[in-house]
């Protein structure tokens, strides 16, 4: 429809990326609509897509993938790491709930998640994430 509406591409794609940051699709349904939309441009005869726009495409993509894959991983991480202290300490306060939430790098968080299981007390893991850089997170 947008394209009946006289939408260009690019505004589409535009209108697309809004929309897969506010929210996203199942995968089922995220490989249902690709398929309508190739179809769809397929069938209208949209632009030539050269092979080096194809190549960055799937270039992008891949990368996406890798990201996705860190992300989640580094979400499974915290959240074992809250579920670690919250075992053993009853608790994890807000604080250190958004600091552990600031920590993207899942390496970090493996060594965070291993102190958690050993570490004396909850105030002792507080200190010691509590200015943590990646480059700084070396012990």
């Amino acid at each position: 429809m947008l394209y009946e509406r006289d939408y260009t591409r690019e505004r589409i794609i535009d209108l697309f990326r809004f929309i897969d940051w506010v929210m996203m699709l199942p995968a089922g349904l995220e490989r249902s609509l690709r398929i309508d939309i190739e179809e769809f441009e397929e069938a209208r005869r949209m632009k030539y897509v050269s092979t080096i726009e194809r190549w960055a495409e799937q270039r992008g993509i891949e990368q996406g993938i890798e990201q996705g894959i860190e992300r989640g991983k580094a979400r499974a991480l915290r959240q074992a790491i809250l579920d670690v202290l919250a075992e053993r300490f009853d608790h994890a306060p807000d604080y250190l709930v958004r600091r552990l939430n600031q920590i993207e790098d899942s390496t970090i968080l493996q060594k965070r998640l291993r102190q958690a299981v050993t570490i004396a007390s909850l105030d002792l893991f507080a200190e010691s994430i509590a200015d943590v850089t990646p480059a700084d997170d070396e012990d």
